[in-house]
């Protein structure tokens, strides 16, 4: 066994003077590198992985990232599906291929606003799965995120310095109030505002997309339903955090672009920037 032994140290001495792994070109669109190798089955077409997901642009900002939630990817003939093929289950990956062929790959929020440019995908592979075995495994998986929202929403309800109001569903902090007019069905509102899950993850925030929301209030299909909710009363310049567990959010499927996971609590800090009448 000396011999082994000996083999296995020299190895490692030898793994911690060498430079970190170079990128393999799968095609000219994509090329990965491993980051870590597991010791699970390898990823054959057909095959739905369970996998965590991160996407950077060129500059390492964060593009897209869900804290602690899988995605279900079908491996097919995409481009970024050839670099699934070299994986296996356990492995940890970074794959490198350009904005416009991601955007037709996932349609996420942030990755979606341009074509140009390069994006790289850190993944990690949690499981490798036939049809059944995935829509088991994602039935199992929401019915554990529909409980861990009910106790993920009642310890941060229980952590707030100020005390929320309930009604219809929401709950809702007022932080800044003025004396101005309330707002009424069909004025014209815009706002800033910052959405957060309640880990305090920023997902959407006006101010870096330069934008200033305008709608008009109580019109159908302009808002969620629980921020039409939480504004009920509100005043110009008047501020406020409204918490919406997820039947007055996003729901059970989460939100069309990725940002949000089903049954997903999430918290809307919003400024009441005017009003007109």
């Amino acid at each position: 066994m000396r011999p082994i032994h000996l083999i296995h140290i020299l190895l490692v001495l030898n793994s911690c003077t060498t430079k970190s792994p170079e990128y393999k070109n799968i095609s000219k669109e994509v090329k990965y590198k491993y980051l870590k190798f597991g010791e699970g089955p390898k990823v054959e077409s057909g095959k739905t992985l369970m996998l965590y997901l991160s996407v950077l642009d060129a500059n390492n900002d964060t593009l897209h990232y869900v804290p602690d939630y899988p995605y279900f990817v079908k491996v097919g003939d995409h481009p970024i599906d050839s670099a699934f093929l070299e994986l296996g289950k356990g492995d940890s990956a970074h794959i490198i291929t350009s904005r416009s062929v991601f955007n037709t790959y996932l349609k996420f929020y942030k990755p979606l606003q341009a074509d140009s440019g390069m994006v790289e995908l850190r993944i990690s592979i949690k499981e490798v799965l036939d049809s059944l075995e995935a829509s088991e495994v994602k039935r199992r998986l929401l019915s554990e995120r529909e409980l861990s929202e009910q106790l993920e929403l009642k310890g941060f309800l229980s952590s707030l310095r100020d005390s929320a109001e309930y009604f219809d569903g929401i709950y809702r902090v007022i932080t800044e109030r003025t004396t101005n007019e309330p707002i009424e069905y069909g004025d014209q509102v815009s706002i800033s505002y910052q959405g957060k899950f309640l880990n305090g993850y920023v997902f959407d925030n006006t101010d870096d997309k330069g934008v200033t929301p305008t709608f008009r209030y109580g019109e159908d299909y302009q808002l969620l339903e629980g921020v039409e909710i939480g504004l009920k009363g509100m005043r110009e310049g008047e501020s406020v955090k409204i918490i919406l567990p997820s039947r007055r959010a996003f729901g059970e499927e989460g939100s069309l672009a990725g940002i949000v996971p089903p049954y997903t609590a999430v918290i809307f800090e919003i400024k009441i920037l005017k009003i007109e009448k």
